[in-house]
């Protein structure tokens, strides 16, 4: 079984933002989500060979991310860019940028950390990762030690 690392408290804090959330709907604070760890959305799945892992990062550039790969673990940790820095900066525009009042900001921005547990051992020298369109793909081959090896039977 994957096992996925958060800290207690960010699932009872998203799980009671989203039932505020839906009783409330536009009452909500107009302040921005990313004021506090924001955990990417992943997919996790087995293949005979290894894992793939996929995470939704709308926005997040290759130079924002950090992918690392020890023992068991696979930990993702990047920067959710604030509006300002994905749009063009252009002379009127930043005038433009001041003056705006946000009634509802529910894009994340900030900081990002996720680490995922598998449940054998994993090659870490041979972890591929991609981002493409808005979407990090990550292959993780399982370690030749956690793999089946066919043993030949010695006649005497």
């Amino acid at each position: 079984m994957l096992h996925v690392c958060t800290r207690p408290t960010d699932q009872f804090r998203d799980d009671m933002d989203r039932i505020f959330g839906d009783v409330f709907g536009g009452c909500s604070s107009n302040t921005a989500v990313g004021t506090h760890l924001e955990n990417p959305l992943v997919d996790v799945w087995e293949e005979p060979d290894g894992f793939v892992v996929e995470a939704a990062l709308p926005g997040v550039r290759d130079d924002q991310l950090d992918i690392q790969a020890l023992g068991r673990k696979l930990t993702l940790r990047g920067t959710w860019p604030a509006m300002e820095e994905s749009e063009n900066p252009a002379g009127p525009e930043e005038e433009k940028k001041a003056q705006r009042k946000f009634y509802r900001r529910e894009r994340r921005t900030g900081e990002f950390h996720r680490i995922l547990k598998f449940p054998i051992d994993i090659d870490t020298e041979n972890v591929e990762a991609r981002l493409a369109d808005g979407v990090l793909s990550v292959k993780i081959p399982k370690a030749a030690s956690a793999k089946p090896r066919q043993i030949q039977l010695q006649t005497t």
